[in-house]
């Protein structure tokens, strides 16, 4: 069974119900949600309504317990991409406002993650990483790299540039 997990809380600014509706449109797979938060109860209806082979663990102290399993990561935010990519798995990411879309394409991780504006482009993308694993590996490969040489003061640095020069 191909697996794909969600890091990150169960909110509107996370795009769970964007991942929700991606996830409906693909077989073969089983989705597991790490995360809590206020549409949890909308998620999980939606997932019985449709008979979605969707588990939630709720909030985890350690994702990267799920995320060894996982095929590719659906990504709430920058730490749940950054992990995913330590951990070798391809990155979705899906944005559903304007200030989402800026986080997803201005992060310096950006060539390697894959990004969508709706379900249905990121399930598309899916169906096209799953057709072109030597594309996947490409990627995950270089987010891996990347990854790998950043730490807490080196990522404080980056995102202070980016800041710096959309603000002056």
């Amino acid at each position: 069974m191909k697996i794909i997990v969600f890091v990150g809380r169960l909110d509107e600014d996370t795009g769970i119900m964007e991942y929700l509706e991606a996830f409906r449109l693909l077989s073969g797979y089983k989705l597991t949600i790490c995360g809590d938060g206020v549409l949890r109860g909308k998620a999980e209806a939606f997932v019985k309504k449709y008979k979605l082979n969707a588990e939630f663990a709720g909030a985890v102290a350690e994702p990267e317990k799920y995320l060894a399993n996982a095929r590719y990561v659906f990504a709430s935010g920058y730490l749940s991409a950054l992990e995913a990519m330590a951990g070798r798995k391809l990155v979705f990411a899906i944005y559903n406002n304007p200030l989402k879309k800026d986080y997803w394409q201005m992060t310096p991780f950006a060539k390697w993650i894959v990004v969508a504006d709706n379900p249905r482009e990121l399930y598309k993308k899916i169906l096209h990483y799953e057709k072109h694993p030597k594309e996947e590996k490409a990627l995950t490969d270089n987010a891996y790299a990347w990854a790998k040489e950043q730490s807490w003061e080196r990522l404080a640095d980056l995102y202070y540039q980016i800041y710096t020069t959309i603000v002056v």
